[in-house]
């Protein structure tokens, strides 16, 4: 279990959980773009987010990813993430893109898990 601290967390299949240095839900699409970049990585795709969803991730944390989209994975059911869904929980399209929350973001480089 990987436990997001600071601003990111482990990743898996390249897909890593991105918080504000200012806390929890602080940016909005542009700013969680930015911050991606920042990191040397991009907003993950619906499809990315899937498949690490489908290798283990399991966050109860909205996020964007791209195209302005927002939800999380979860990899079991709870009442408390997503009103039991098992998958990804998305939030209805379209999202005001100044709404805030965390990132979800892709980056292949260093992914594989060996330093």
């Amino acid at each position: 279990v990987s436990l997001t601290n600071g601003c990111s967390s482990a990743n898996t299949a390249g897909v890593f959980h991105l918080r504000s240095p200012e806390g929890r839900y602080k940016m909005n699409f542009t700013q969680a773009d930015i911050a991606c970049q920042a990191e040397g990585a991009a907003l993950a795709t619906f499809k990315q987010l899937g498949d690490a969803q489908q290798l283990g991730m399991h966050l109860c944390v909205a996020g964007w990813i791209e195209g302005g989209r927002v939800g999380y994975p979860t990899r079991f059911p709870s009442t408390n993430c997503g009103n039991n869904h098992v998958g990804l929980v998305m939030y209805k399209d379209p999202v005001d893109q100044s709404s805030k929350y965390d990132a979800y973001c892709y980056r292949l480089k260093g992914t594989t898990g060996r330093s």
